[in-house]
């Protein structure tokens, strides 16, 4: 009687109607898998628009020539590292913002960028190159 049973089981099989069980087709009761957390970037901090302070060395013309070319380069540099647009080579002054010059005006320096009043907020100052202009409040 065993080996009838044996036979029976192994013709199922072979018709593919009894099948074993894998731990394939096993699932877990505790639900979907939980989503990847979010990977959050930390932006460093913008450079001031001059870093160096070259105008300390104005009285010696070529050490001022050097100094600015030399924060152009750390500037630009820093920018393209962390894949943000160019800035421009050279510094302007422009009011800061809130004074009445630059209400006047209709643009301020912001952080060291300047930027021009909108009516519905602030747009970036680019130059000629399409680079954006650095400012310092004066």
């Amino acid at each position: 009687m065993d080996s009838r049973i044996i036979i029976f089981i192994a013709a199922l099989t072979a018709l593919g109607v009894a099948t074993p069980v894998s731990a394939q087709r096993l699932h877990s009761g505790t639900g979907p898998a939980p989503a990847p957390a979010p990977v959050v970037r930390k932006v460093p901090p913008p450079l001031p628009p001059t870093p160096l302070q070259c105008d300390q060395h104005r009285a010696v013309p070529h050490v001022h020539a050097y100094c600015v070319s030399a924060e152009r380069a750390l500037v630009q540099g820093e920018s393209r590292r962390r894949g943000a647009p160019t800035p421009s080579d050279q510094v302007v002054n422009l009011p800061p913002m809130g004074s009445a010059d630059a209400k006047a005006l209709g643009a301020a320096c912001i952080g060291g960028t300047g930027m021009r009043r909108l009516a519905n907020g602030w747009e970036q100052l680019r130059d000629r190159q399409g680079r954006w202009l650095r400012c310092r409040e004066g």
